[in-house]
């Protein structure tokens, strides 16, 4: 299966995916914006099997990390608005 190379400018990231040549992506894995995401110009490389079922378990673990932060984060915000009013 074909790695691609993904720019999203709103959230300054590159990803890399590996998906069949007719499939279409449109929004950024980390963001899900669809305005500012570009498919770079790449050449294509290959996994074999055993590797790509290896990806998408640090995808949702990776991803999981990032809410945690970000949630993290949040609960911080609140807690200073709190302390503010």
């Amino acid at each position: 299966m074909p790695r691609y190379s993904y720019y999203c400018e709103a959230c300054e990231t590159t990803s890399s995916m590996f998906h069949p040549i007719s499939a279409v992506v449109e929004e950024c894995p980390l963001c899900l914006k669809t305005e500012f995401f570009y498919k770079l110009v790449s050449k294509p490389s290959y996994k074999n099997k055993t590797e790509v079922k290896k990806e998408p378990k640090e995808k949702v673990e990776e991803h999981i990390r990032s809410a945690r932060e970000e949630l993290k984060q949040q609960i911080k915000d609140l807690k200073n608005e709190d302390i503010v009013e």
